[in-house]
């Protein structure tokens, strides 16, 4: 990959303009990209909490699918709740699958809270003291 830097020491007039098309492609509509928080318990009351980009027109199971790879927790086991952070009265609400995140109003540095539920996906191992499965995914993410 050519860097800016180089192309500038080599080729000053195209180091710049691909320096400053790098720079208004962030900018041109269509380019758009949210900045989103996302919490996902841990369990034991705790949290993980990370940041992730997105496509306003990314499907909620894309960004779900996400998540899955990161957390490890399987994406047909989450229910995403939204909260946008530049409204004061701003309330958290479900968001549906096979929807986009656009059509959700769902809107950059927006908080993303994941719940867990049920065991959908593969079935944990039990508890090494207790012999018992946990009774949801939070316990064993």
């Amino acid at each position: 990959w050519l860097k800016p830097f180089w192309l500038k020491q080599f080729w000053p007039s195209l180091g710049r303009s691909l320096v400053h098309t790098c720079t208004m492609a962030t900018v041109l509509p269509g380019f758009e990209e949210l900045s989103l928080w996302v919490v996902v318990p841990k369990g034991g009351g705790e949290c993980r909490e990370f940041e992730l980009t997105a496509d306003p027109k990314e499907s909620l199971s894309k960004f779900k699918k996400r998540i899955e790879k990161i957390c490890g927790i399987p994406a047909e086991d989450l229910e995403i709740f939204a909260k946008n952070t530049d409204e004061e009265d701003a309330k958290q609400r479900w968001l549906s699958d096979d929807k986009t995140l656009e059509a959700q109003d769902v809107r950059d540095k927006a908080i993303l809270t994941v719940g867990v539920h049920g065991m959908k996906g593969d079935t944990p191992d039990p508890d090494p003291e207790t012999g018992e499965l946990p009774a949801d995914a939070v316990n064993t993410s």
